[in-house]
């Protein structure tokens, strides 16, 4: 997590003399640590650069997936390492000193870079390998198949997108809590939880896959007491991706075949509910593995040690040698007792005792008065004044089994861990098959569970244009607040393409905007939505400009930024897109600001044609719906009692005149000699600019019309 690498030295040769040869066996990297107590994926990503084209590709070999894509600008790259997020990224060394990497190291201050010779990127995924193999991940037969995805076929998302809808995480604080994904993670497996994350960062395009999900979705509320069932099997099962790619890597130990085998116990039971369910994706049943659970069940203990040269995993009754040795171990004194009284017997020496020094081992000592009663077979071994010292092959050989029991029943243990590890590893490919639907079946219980929990509807996905939503809500927001959340209808069609949305501060437009891209993108994941009903035409990619930061690192102001995300969106965005706007130019003079949102606003209405959402406190951008026939004006509502704004958080249709900054401003706490001053000098600029008109030819405001001022 500090960006270091660990070299994990072994000593290699056996003997008593002389230095012990010791190998560098693994490197463990920021992404190549094979024990995490977190759910998160460590991706190791490398990037070929040919001419204006990129390939990327990507392995975490704690789960064993691979995947690989083609990238045609520096913007999709520096996108697609914003949902990958990779812990390491392997850069050839020819270009080193690209402007891109520079601010691939702004953008990812703790991203750790390692430069590869530009000749093991002539395909995609080879520096990968190379890489694995220069860190002695040798055995990788847990990465079943190299993924290649299109960009095209999922919906788009940027970096400022995720942040500012807080797909993953807060923007503000960075945690999870507050998140979208924080709202719909009831999943019970952590592979489930990294699948979710999958799907809320790559929404779907085609129609048809997202039906499949909803039909599964739809069945798993109405089939609720069947969904609760498989819910309580999953919480018992743990990270199988994790745990074959240890088993794979030799870094296993009997904990995890002991947890495959709780897995695989269940699997039937769990098959038991999947039959009563009827959609595709999940009433396929579940792989069986029968034989390799019972093998699992009678080679292990219940709760084996964490090391594996410890003993103490492998189940009395396995192997009769290994028993043989756990009785030797537990019961050597006795068997030694044992002896004691037999030779007794069988001499009719009642002084005869067995006894062990390190120099000698074990021996039988008989006083001088009993040395002509002596047996021929005794071998007498050291002389004493009162005493002989003897021993016997029997005792020899009891001696040799009780002395290096332990260190053989430890080495036999290990042996019969790696043969069962081998056993294990001729089904990596139906396992890693059960992993991966297991972790689908339980992201599609966990957005069931959240639909249920949240009175969410399914809304109906469609090829056209338009995003109607009736009674729509903040899915996050009326989670986290308080007071009842205010529901809302939006409808963007051909006819109606721009929204442009006026209101005071803390009304709620920002919520109202980023509400329907949050209901958009849900939509188009497989989810039901938090509203009375939708209907969403599929959109290829939700861009979003809010909020206000500087980038000082960068040397960017906030209109700078603010300008910089605004043209990146003209560039990209097309007609199937939906575009939320929130604020744009107010990081600059009134005029330049004003002068800018119009235009931004015309450029999307003439050129673009996308579905959008233009928040503004410029109230003269409101007749702008006057020249362009596809923009509508909307205003989130209040009240002013007696000099007091109540917030309705309504969206209705028409336009706003007032801003009610003061107001907002003494809700926020300012001093009431503040309050009351700007109070006098709103006055006097009302009444010093009454009957001006703003100088901007293509407006044509009515005389009456108040000025930005008023």
């Amino acid at each position: 997590d500090a960006g270091k690498k660990i070299a994990i030295c072994e000593q290699v040769s056996e003997g008593s003399k002389g230095l012990f040869e010791r190998q560098v066996v693994r490197v463990i990297t920021p992404a190549l640590t094979l024990q995490s107590s977190s759910s998160d994926a460590r991706y190791l990503a490398c990037v070929s650069i040919f001419q204006d084209r990129y390939s990327f590709s990507y392995v975490d070999v704690t789960t064993g997936e691979c995947k690989s894509t083609e990238l045609t600008s520096e913007q999709a790259l520096r996108d697609e390492l914003t949902r990958v997020s990779p812990k390491e990224l392997l850069w050839p060394v020819g270009f080193k000193d690209l402007a891109l990497l520079h601010i691939i190291k702004k953008m990812f201050p703790v991203l750790l870079v390692n430069f590869i010779e530009d000749s093991y990127f002539k395909e995609p995924v080879q520096a990968l390998f190379y890489y694995l193999k220069k860190c002695h991940y040798d055995s990788l037969d847990h990465i079943q198949n190299i993924q290649t995805y299109d960009l095209q076929k999922t919906m788009r998302l940027d970096g400022a997108t995720i942040r500012n809808l807080e797909l993953l995480k807060t923007s503000f604080e960075g945690r999870e809590e507050g998140s979208l994904l924080w709202l719909l993670d009831q999943t019970k497996t952590f592979m489930g939880k990294r699948l979710l994350k999958q799907w809320l960062l790559y929404p779907l395009l085609e129609v048809q896959e997202i039906q499949k999900r909803q039909r599964a979705i739809v069945e798993l509320v109405e089939a609720a007491s069947t969904r609760k069932k498989i819910e309580e099997y999953l919480k018992e099962i743990l990270d199988l991706e994790r745990i074959m790619s240890r088993l794979t890597l030799a870094s296993a130990n009997a904990r995890d075949i002991v947890a495959l085998k709780k897995a695989l116990s269940l699997i039937p039971e769990l098959n038991l509910e999947i039959q009563k369910l009827q959609a595709p994706l999940v009433s396929e049943a579940l792989p069986t593995f029968g034989d390799l659970a019972i093998l699992l069940d009678r080679a292990f203990v219940e709760d084996p040690p964490l090391s594996l040269r410890d003993g103490g995993m492998i189940r009395e009754g396995y192997k009769a040698s290994l028993d043989e040795l756990i009785d030797l171990c537990r019961n050597g004194k006795n068997t030694l007792a044992q002896f004691e009284v037999q030779e007794k017997n069988r001499t009719g020496i009642s002084s005869l005792k067995v006894r062990y020094t390190q120099v000698f081992g074990y021996y039988i000592e008989i006083t001088k008065a009993h040395l002509d009663s002596i047996p021929p077979n005794y071998i007498r071994k050291q002389t004493l004044v009162n005493a002989e010292r003897f021993i016997t092959p029997e005792l020899k050989d009891y001696e040799n089994k009780i002395l290096t029991a332990e260190e053989r029943r430890k080495k036999l243990e290990f042996d019969l861990f790696e043969d069962v590890r081998a056993q294990i590893l001729k089904e990596v490919s139906r396992l890693l098959r059960l992993a991966h639907r297991l972790a689908a079946l339980d992201v599609l219980c966990s957005l069931a569970h959240t639909a249920s929990q949240n009175h969410y509807e399914c809304p109906e996905v469609l090829d056209g244009f338009q995003i109607e939503i009736w009674e729509g809500r903040h899915p996050v927001i009326e989670k986290i607040v308080s007071e009842r959340f205010v529901p809302n209808d939006i409808l963007l069609n051909e006819e109606q393409k721009i929204l442009m949305i006026t209101g005071p501060n803390m009304a709620g437009k920002s919520t109202v905007m980023r509400q329907v891209a949050l209901i958009t993108l849900m939509a188009q994941v497989g989810s039901f939505v938090p509203a009375k009903s939708a209907k969403i035409g599929i959109v290829d990619r939700i861009f979003t400009r809010v909020g206000a930061h500087d980038n000082l690192s960068q040397g960017e102001s906030t209109f700078m930024v603010e300008m910089k995300e605004t043209a990146h969106i003209l560039k990209s965005a097309t007609s199937r897109s939906l575009i939320l706007l929130d604020e744009i130019g107010r990081g600059t003079s009134t005029f330049d600001g004003l002068s800018i949102a119009w235009a931004v606003a015309s450029y999307i209405h003439d050129k673009i044609g996308a579905k959008t959402l233009f928040a503004t406190h410029y109230h003269e951008l409101t007749f702008l719906a006057q020249e362009k026939p596809k923009v509508c004006n909307f205003h989130i509502s209040v009240k002013e009692v007696e000099g007091e704004v109540i917030f309705i958080r309504k969206l209705l249709p028409g336009g706003i005149r007032k801003s009610y900054g003061v107001a907002v401003a003494k809700l926020a706490g300012l001093p009431e000699d503040v309050v009351s001053q700007a109070k006098d000098m709103l006055l006097k600029l009302e009444i010093e600019s009454r009957g001006r008109k703003l100088s901007v030819p293509s407006l044509r405001l009515p005389t009456d019309q108040l000025s930005i001022f008023r």
